[in-house]
C-alpha cells in the first residue's frame, strides 16, 4: 500500500486511534463495578450536568452535549430508564420531545461512576501529561468546531431556550496502544 508514512507508527491518526482504543478499554474496565457501558456513563453524566444547569434536559440536548446522534442516545437512554437510572417524560412544550431526569439511583450510580472514570483518566494520562495538556488546550476546537462559540444561537440549536452496556465496539486495542502503567496492558 502506498502511504506518505513510513508505517502505522508514523501516522498520527493511526496512533490517535490506538491511544483512544486503549483509553476506552481502561474506561470500560473502570465502569464494570457500576454496571455501565461507556456510552451509558456519558449520557448519564450529561443528563445530570444539564439538570444542574437548571434548563431541564431533552433527549436532543443530551445527545448534543455528548456528541452522539439522537437515535443512538434515545436507545441508550431507554436502557438507562429500564435500569431505573433516568426517567423520561413527555415535554409539556413539545409533544415530540422527552425530558430526561436522573433518578436518585441514577445520581448515586452517576457519582460513583464519575469517580471511577476520573480515577481511570488520571491513571491513563499520568504517564503522558503532555497529551493531557494538549487535549485540554486544543481538542475543544475539534469537538466544537473552529467557529462555534457558546451563544444564544447555539443554545437554541440544541434545544435550550434563549432565556434560560452497549455493544458494537468489538475490536479492542492492542497492548502496544496503551501507555505503560495503563490497565490496558495485560
Amino acid at each position: 500500500m502506498k502511504t506518505r508514512f513510513q508505517g502505522p507508527e508514523a501516522s498520527p491518526g493511526f496512533l490517535m486511534w490506538r491511544a483512544a482504543l486503549a483509553w476506552q478499554r481502561d474506561i470500560a474496565a473502570a465502569l464494570e463495578p457500576v454496571g455501565l457501558t461507556h456510552s451509558q456513563f456519558v449520557l448519564l453524566a450529561c443528563t445530570q450536568w444539564l439538570e444542574e444547569q437548571g434548563d431541564g434536559a431533552s433527549q436532543v440536548m443530551i445527545a448534543a452535549q455528548a456528541g452522539m446522534d439522537v437515535k443512538t442516545a434515545s436507545q441508550v437512554l431507554r436502557r438507562l430508564e429500564r435500569a431505573g437510572l433516568v426517567s423520561r417524560q413527555p415535554d409539556p412544550k413539545d409533544a415530540r420531545a422527552r425530558i430526561v431526569t436522573t433518578t436518585a439511583a441514577g445520581r448515586e450510580v452517576g457519582a460513583s461512576a464519575t469517580h471511577l472514570v476520573e480515577d481511570a483518566d488520571e491513571a491513563y494520562f499520568a504517564v503522558m501529561p503532555h497529551l493531557r495538556e494538549a487535549l485540554l488546550r486544543d481538542a475543544g476546537v475539534v469537538v466544537r468546531g473552529p467557529a462555534v462559540q457558546p451563544n444564544e444561537e447555539t443554545d437554541v440549536s440544541i434545544g435550550r431556550s434563549a432565556s434560560s452496556k452497549i455493544s458494537g465496539d468489538a475490536a479492542g486495542p492492542t497492548e502496544a496502544a496503551a501507555p505503560s502503567g495503563s490497565r490496558s496492558v495485560r
